[in-house]
Parts: structure tokens; C-alpha cells; sequence
């Protein structure tokens, strides 16, 4: 099992360009930061999710999201797990926002890896790197695209 990994920046002037890497066959990483003091930065952060699930729906319907947050060293426990706690209700009040787009029970609609958890990441000690690792490579065994053979033009291509 071989990744490419392509960091997308969370950046407004590159949010033009963003559609020109969402593809089906992808592991969508939606990594965020944990702040000590939170001076409306989580209100800027659930926005931003809001937008990275909406533009993931509209252009690849079914796309498989997980969350990882990072900096868990810098802020208290209790601090992170209320942060954890409201990135997860924004994944949530903003899926059933989504649910609400099609009455078609069948659509595909976007996923996220364990309802929202974030996975918590101390990049500096490596604290749950491997467990992220793991993660990642459990999810995409997960996916309904694993295993498909790749266009024969693809590989030429390559």
C-alpha cells in the first residue's frame, strides 16, 4: 500500500485550485490545530470545516474524511477534549446539513471516520503518530475503492 500525499493548505487564495485534487480514490485528511486559548478560533475552524465538507459532497459524493488534530501539546487535556468535543458537533450539525440536500435515501453522501473523532497527534514527541498511521491505512483498506484495478490509461500514464 503506497500514499501520495498532497497538502491542500487551508488558505483562501488556493482555495480555487483545491478542486483540481479532490479525486474518488483519496484518503481525506482534515487536519486542524489545537489552540490554549480559543478567541473565537474555533468559530473560524467549524467554518472552515463546514467548507471542506461541503466542497468534498459537491464535488465527490461519498468521499471517506478523517480528523486529526495536531499541537495536542499545547493545551490542556480538559481544553482538548472540549475543542475534539465541538469540531466533532460541527462535523455533525454540518452532515445532517448535507443529509438534508437530497431526499434520495440512496445518494452518496460524505463520510467521516468514526463520526468525527479526532485523531490527536503531538507531532514534536510523536505521540499518536503511529496510532494515526495505523489509522490511516485501516481506513483506506476500508474503502469501497480498495483493490479496484486501475485504468490501464493510468498506469501508461505514470
Amino acid at each position: 500500500l503506497r500514499f501520495r500525499v498532497m497538502d491542500l493548505a487551508g488558505q483562501a487564495v488556493y482555495e480555487s485550485t483545491h478542486q483540481y485534487f479532490l479525486q474518488r480514490r483519496a484518503v481525506y485528511l482534515l487536519v486542524w490545530r489545537a489552540y490554549p486559548v480559543q478567541d473565537g478560533r474555533l468559530n473560524v475552524l467549524t467554518d472552515r470545516i463546514r467548507h471542506w465538507l461541503e466542497a468534498l459532497q459537491m464535488r465527490i459524493p461519498g468521499a471517506q474524511l478523517m480528523l486529526v488534530v495536531t499541537h495536542i501539546d499545547a493545551v490542556e487535556a480538559a481544553a482538548l477534549d472540549e475543542q475534539c468535543r465541538r469540531v466533532k458537533e460541527a462535523v455533525q450539525l454540518c452532515l445532517n446539513s448535507i443529509r438534508g440536500w437530497s431526499s434520495d435515501e440512496s445518494a452518496l453522501r460524505v463520510e467521516v471516520f468514526q463520526g468525527g473523532e479526532s485523531q490527536r497527534v503531538n507531532c514534536l514527541l510523536g505521540e499518536g503518530v503511529a496510532r494515526l498511521r495505523a489509522s490511516v491505512v485501516n481506513f483506506a483498506v476500508s474503502m469501497p475503492w480498495y483493490r479496484e484495478a486501475l485504468p490501464r490509461t493510468w498506469v501508461l500514464l505514470r
